[in-house]
């Protein structure tokens, strides 16, 4: 849980982003890496041809990312807390994230040692006033494989 208060006297009016650095057993990040939106996405802005959405999968098209790739989505609700994202970083594990906040922007940054979701959510509070919200990660991790014995 995450919580701000205005302990002033004028009212708050500003933009979070819960900025992720995502990497999954140290691999690079590349191909292999995918990342799900609840959304159908509309690309405000991308940066690179290193990737493009197939449908509502964000897929990167080399092995190793060579280069930055960086895009500016839209396509979700505002009204909407339909802001479930799924990382499946390759390995056979994954990262959800979910907010209990309607996203404002959103925003995915990756380079070769990092994967960036971000997620902005806008922040309205009066004088003497506190808002609260929850980010949650999970961690769905590769199946375990069967020990001993030697692969077919």
């Amino acid at each position: 849980e995450e919580r701000l208060k205005n302990t002033g006297n004028r009212p708050i009016h500003t933009q979070h982003y819960y900025h992720n650095v995502l990497c999954f057993d140290a691999d690079p990040i590349g191909h292999a890496l995918s990342l799900s939106l609840p959304w159908n996405p509309i690309i405000h802005r991308i940066t690179s041809n290193h990737g493009a959405f197939d449908g509502r999968v964000l897929r990167l098209f080399q092995e190793t990312l060579g280069g930055t790739f960086y895009a500016t989505i839209g396509g979700f609700s505002p009204e909407s807390r339909e802001n479930r994202l799924v990382v499946d970083g390759g390995c056979g594990s994954s990262l959800v994230i979910e907010s209990d906040q309607s996203l404002e922007a959103f925003a995915i940054f990756a380079n070769q040692n990092a994967f960036c979701p971000e997620g902005f959510i806008r922040l309205e509070i009066p004088p003497g006033q506190e808002k609260k919200w929850i980010t949650t990660y999970t961690i769905i991790p590769a199946p375990k494989r069967p020990s001993g014995g030697s692969m077919p």
